[in-house]
């Protein structure tokens, strides 16, 4: 599971816990200085090549 948040307080607790209850492979990715909204809204290009990097390790 990837999980993938923003590094500055909002929902970032929730994709925490998450994270430590799902099973391998996993990771929590944050985005440095962005919040959950950011993520939908600035930071969608950042996104993709965190995507094919984690599927080639699980795949």
């Amino acid at each position: 599971m990837l999980l993938i948040a923003g590094d500055k307080p909002a929902a970032l607790n929730y994709s925490e816990m998450a994270c430590k209850k799902a099973k391998e492979p996993k990771e929590l990715y944050l985005m440095k200085d962005a919040t959950h909204v950011d993520l939908y809204d600035y930071r969608v290009p950042d996104v993709p090549p965190k995507l094919i990097e984690f599927y080639r390790m699980s795949i």
